[in-house]
């Protein structure tokens, strides 16, 4: 007993260490590497040529956390292998806060050149701080030269140069950010969930058997196996559909109402997801994936825990897993985003999965009806034609329950005690739904905006889809069989990529999966309803907008391909064909998530851009701009507490058909000092499809030089 409580502890202790020092490694993490021009009037240089000269720059810093310092450099166009030592002091204490080496050979002539520090650095906003630079190893033939102005730009700032002051500023930028305590609060959450992992296995004694048998304890790690196999894509790069997303996300949490104050053509459910991770403090694609991942293992581990019963407890670890892995792999990119498309391929899984559950017990309990009616209107609120998806599970049901009373006297409280539920776990939803809107004097906005709008302009410029109620469905059917025609044929002319090969794998592995459901285990009702299921989850394609389809497809693979016995690489009645397919299938399926796994793993932060860093620094926090988000697609600006103006924030050609004449009423009204848009933005080939817009811009702004930035006239 003593040497398990000493155990015991120790475990404590160490969880306590390394909970730690993970907190005080990330006190300084940046949500944002900002940077801060000080001065970019290159007028004139001075030469260093040996290693007695000092140039001493004094600057006020301008963030609470620094991360570097880049000067603009002349090589003289020379090949060049001196040394260069850069220092950063505080001024009043002469305290060394930052020093650092650089070789003038990776310098690009008349460039600038960042110099990172070794690590983040805690520093004091507003402070006066020193920059100290001089040559460790330098000769006549490989001097430098450091641009300055020929004037003094910065206020209470002074240059000099060997301790001679000089009326000018070095042309140099400081790069930084702010404390985010964010990155500490989500690091808390993960350290007490490991905390509770370790609590439930030393309740069980830490003995295999019991562990095993612990469906709470499995359920934790899977959670976090789950969690851990997402994160790796917490760096990849984003896109339109996903910063829309995040932005109108954190519009909802600023206040604002979905429809009303957030023009958009798309359902609101990805939306009030991403709100809710905002008001939780997200404010970068990174935190709000990270935040979407935890939700999305998360609810991983509650199917486990509701459904390893009856599907077995591997096959929902390996369902979970292999959504998990296969997802970011099969569609590269979009896979691990916060997209819509996503969410709906979780809430069709999760609804698919209560279906097999009620075609065995035909039970209509709350538990079910209230996951059911999240499934239903959460796919739905995704993406609206996720409608041609839903008709098929809920049409069999209906046969179903036909089939259920057709024997039988019904009485109208029978009818009432099965089906209370399920009409009080559908109604209050969508009547909650109905009365926010209306309430907020959105309803009107959010049925031209996201039904009317899309059937009679968006569908202009997609050949028509959405006009016609049967063309989704035919398409489904039509995208099914070409993709995979398609595949086969880039296989047999040796253009296959890994991603080809694994969908198309994936989409015969599936479809095999569910034939021999169909015929051979003689499942016909559950096989039809989720073929049919799936193949009409992908309406548009199996892109990103047929995420839905993969998943179904993987779930189809993991559920009903073989069974398993206490070994899980071999296939009971299965051969030796199987494990051969299997062993392959997963080769290529490594060989695609090690890459951009391993990718995203060695990516490196980069900076803010040009243009999210020379808006900041033309206006002030709270200040509102207009934004024309397709032409810098820019978080930051709203981290920032920098809000747009204007409502249709994506100024593309379909929207502009309809809501051209508000904006330009909104800039006309709110006249904000700052307008961020391009009038030579490449849409689909479009190009000045907003002449009203673009007019009133030119006429009332300046554009600052080759970035999408224009600045208000003083006299307009």
């Amino acid at each position: 007993m003593k040497l398990m409580k000493k155990r015991n502890s120790m475990i404590y202790v160490l969880w306590i260490v390394c909970t730690f020092l993970t907190l005080y490694f990330l006190r300084n993490k940046l949500t944002y590497i900002e940077f801060q021009s000080m001065n970019s009037a290159n007028d004139a240089f001075i030469e260093i040529n040996n290693t007695e000269d000092e140039i001493i720059q004094q600057f006020y810093m301008p963030y609470d956390i620094f991360y570097g310092i880049s000067v603009q450099i002349g090589t003289f166009a020379r090949d060049n292998n001196s040394i260069w030592k850069l220092e950063i002091l505080e001024k009043e204490t002469q305290s060394v806060v930052c020093e650092e080496f650089f070789h003038a050979s990776h310098i690009q002539d008349n460039g600038y050149y960042l110099i990172p520090a070794n690590k983040n650095i805690r520093v004091k906003r507003g402070e006066a701080y020193e920059l100290h630079i001089l040559a460790q190893s330098v000769l006549p033939s490989t001097s430098l030269a450091f641009y300055r102005s020929d004037t003094d730009i910065l206020d209470t700032s002074s240059l000099y140069v060997n301790g001679t002051y000089v009326d000018a500023d070095l042309c140099f930028k400081v790069y930084g950010g702010e404390v985010d305590l964010w990155w500490s609060g989500f690091a808390a959450i993960c350290a007490l969930f490991i905390l509770l992992i370790v609590k439930r296995m030393l309740k069980a004694d830490m003995l295999v058997k019991q562990i095993r048998e612990d469906r709470i304890c499995q359920c934790l790690v899977l959670i976090g196996i789950v969690f851990l196999l997402l994160c790796t894509f917490s760096s990849a790069g984003t896109f339109t559909d996903e910063n829309d997303n995040i932005r109108g996300g954190m519009i909802i949490a600023n206040g604002g109402v979905l429809y009303k104050d957030y023009i958009t053509q798309h359902t609101p459910v990805a939306y009030y997801i991403c709100a809710l991770f905002a008001l939780l403090g997200a404010g970068s694609v990174r935190q709000f994936r990270l935040s979407y991942y935890l939700f999305v293992a998360v609810l991983w581990g509650l199917l486990y825990v509701r459904h390893a019963s009856h599907f077995g407890k591997r096959k929902m670890y390996l369902l979970a897993i292999a959504e998990s892995v296969f997802i970011p792999a099969v569609v590269p990119l979009q896979g691990a985003q916060v997209l819509s498309d996503g969410i709906q391929g979780m809430c069709m899984v999760v609804l698919m999965l209560e279906f097999f559950s009620f075609y065995q017990d035909r039970k209509l309990g709350w538990d079910r009806m209230w996951i059911v009616s999240a499934c239903v209107w959460g796919s739905f609120g995704s993406a609206f034609v996720s409608a041609y998806a839903l008709i098929w599970v809920i049409g069999i049901v209906l046969i179903l329950e036909f089939l259920y009373w057709k024997n039988k006297k019904v009485s109208l409280g029978e009818l009432y005690f099965r089906y209370y539920r399920l009409i009080i776990s559908v109604s209050v939803p969508l009547l909650c739904g109905v009365i926010y809107l209306a309430a907020n004097g959105a309803l009107r906005e959010a049925y031209q905006q996201a039904y009317k709008f899309n059937t009679e302009v968006y569908a202009c410029y997609l050949q028509g889809f959405g006009s016609n109620s049967l063309q989704p469905l035919i398409e489904a059917v039509q995208h099914f069989f070409n993709v995979m025609a398609g595949q086969f044929q880039t296989l047999l002319t040796a253009q296959a990529t890994n991603v080809t090969v694994l969908q198309f794998v994936l989409l015969i592995s599936a479809t095999t999966a569910i034939a021999l459901l169909f015929f051979a285990e003689k499942r016909r009702v559950e096989a039809f309803t989720l073929f049919m299921t799936m193949i009409c989850s992908a309406t548009r394609g199996y892109d990103q907008h047929g995420l839905a389809a993969w998943y179904l497809s993987i779930l189809s693979i993991c559920l009903f391909t073989g069974k398993w016995n206490r070994h899980p690489l071999k296939l009971r009645g299965g051969s030796y064909f199987s494990v051969i397919a299997v062993v392959f299938v997963t080769v290529i399926l490594l060989s695609t998530y090690t890459d951009w796994v391993g990718d995203y793993l060695l990516a490196e932060q980069m900076p803010v851009s040009d243009t999210e860093s020379e808006v900041i620094a033309r206006t002030e926090e709270g200040e509102k701009i207009m934004i024309d988000a397709y032409a810098c697609d820019s978080i930051y600006f709203l981290y920032k507490d920098r809000y747009p103006v204007n409502r249709m924030v994506y100024m593309l050609p379909w929207y502009m058909d309809w809501y051209e004449q508000i904006t330009v009423q909104e800039l006309y009204h709110y006249r904000p000092n700052i307008v961020v848009y391009n009038p030579e933005q490449d849409t689909w080939g479009y190009t000045h499809y907003a002449n009203v817009l673009e007019t009133e811009i030119k006429n009332n702004y300046i554009k600052l030089s080759d970035m999408p930035v224009w600045k208000r006239k003083t006299d307009s």
